[in-house]
């Protein structure tokens, strides 16, 4: 049987990307025969050359066509056409539409059109669907991520040897951002809940900040992680040779800002009790404050606030709707419509490939 070749467009945002690999990771684990996705990084070579590439990609000239491609940084594009393109982000959305036609392919499109003709997208990926477009609309409700379980517990295996039989809980830590705001008191509460939590419990934490985490934030948290009840952290901007998935894998609880959709969706990939906690000043925006809400009504997180954090009495959550079952959903969607065709479980998936990635 033929590979299945699927490409990934991306401008290099961890997020777009994070959402357009996940979706090709999802068709890949359901494939019958060798499933093989590459990435490749694209951007305009002038930002305000966006508007004049959406409006050209309809056009059908040759010479039209050879402007439009030399409008991008990219580097070889496959000299074979795929069977399925994905992307996410405005910077890559009409280079997406542009190569379905000249591939003659199905193409899915995560987020937004940006005005583009929906008639030349296979699907339109967004976190609750269109009504106004229900004929090639697909709703995932939660965020897509590239989180491997097997991969992480193996990963995570190393730090639960070192902690021995003691119990870890993991708390992933975002910032700003998103209409989330952290006050020097959300910090100091954080911190006084990891050791409160930490003697009622009998755990010890593995703490991960990030790139949104503030450097007081940061700074107040590693005066707060003792190694009396920190079993290891991760601070962003020190070396680190421990990864995130080791500590997704070895926690059995995982805590994580509500800010970052990214740290959530991870985290409920997992299948484990996961439990968002959010800062005193939290206004969301509606598509996050959604997903968010449809994430705790079907029992994939439990939602606290950080002042509360302290209290928290260990009880889990059974979700009603687990994520696999919600990536199941999205698969059959693709199906329904067309972009893939219905394969048999159990097959051998191939590796994710970068071998196209454009300068800056």
């Amino acid at each position: 049987m033929n590979k299945f070749r699927i490409l990934v467009l991306h401008d290099g945002k961890p997020g777009h990307q994070t959402q357009s690999v996940g979706m090709a990771k999802l068709i890949q684990k359901n494939w019958a025969a060798e499933c093989e996705v590459t990435l490749l990084r694209a951007k305009p070579r002038f930002k305000l050359l966006n508007k004049i590439i959406r409006k050209l990609v309809t056009k059908k000239s040759g010479w039209i066509r050879r402007f439009f491609f030399n409008c991008y940084v990219m580097e070889g594009l496959p000299e074979r056409a795929p069977n399925l393109i994905i992307s996410f982000g405005g910077d890559v959305v009409a280079l997406n539409l542009s190569l379905r036609q000249l591939w003659k392919v199905p193409n899915i499109v995560n987020g937004k059109l940006y005005g583009l003709p929906n008639a030349l997208v296979a699907a339109h990926v967004t976190a609750f669907g269109d009504d106004s477009l229900p004929s090639n609309s697909v709703a995932t409700r939660i965020a897509l991520c590239k989180t491997d379980k097997a991969v992480c517990e193996a990963e995570g295996a190393a730090i639960k040897t070192q902690a021995g039989n003691q119990r870890l809980w993991a708390l992933f830590v975002g910032g700003d951002g998103g209409g989330y705001e952290y006050s020097q008191e959300d910090w100091i509460a954080l911190g006084n809940a990891l050791e409160k939590l930490s003697v009622q419990h009998g755990i010890r934490w593995l703490v991960s900040t990030s790139r949104r985490t503030s450097n007081a934030g940061q700074q107040l948290l590693k005066e707060a992680c003792s190694e009396s009840f920190c079993q290891s952290a991760i601070w962003y901007g020190d070396d680190s040779s421990t990864s995130l998935n080791a500590y997704l894998g070895a926690a059995e609880k995982l805590f994580c800002t509500e800010d970052s959709m990214s740290m959530l969706s991870e985290s409920v990939a997992m299948g484990k009790p996961v439990i968002s906690v959010s800062p005193a000043c939290a206004n969301p925006t509606p598509t996050h404050a959604k997903m968010v809400g449809h994430m705790e009504n079907v029992g994939l997180i439990n939602r606290l606030p950080i002042s509360s954090m302290a209290h928290y009495r260990g009880e889990n959550v059974v979700p009603v709707e687990s994520y696999d079952s919600h990536l199941d959903s999205i698969f059959h969607r693709l199906i329904d419509l067309g972009v893939i065709a219905p394969p048999m479980r159990g097959g051998v998936a191939g590796g994710i490939s970068s071998p196209v990635l454009a300068n800056a």
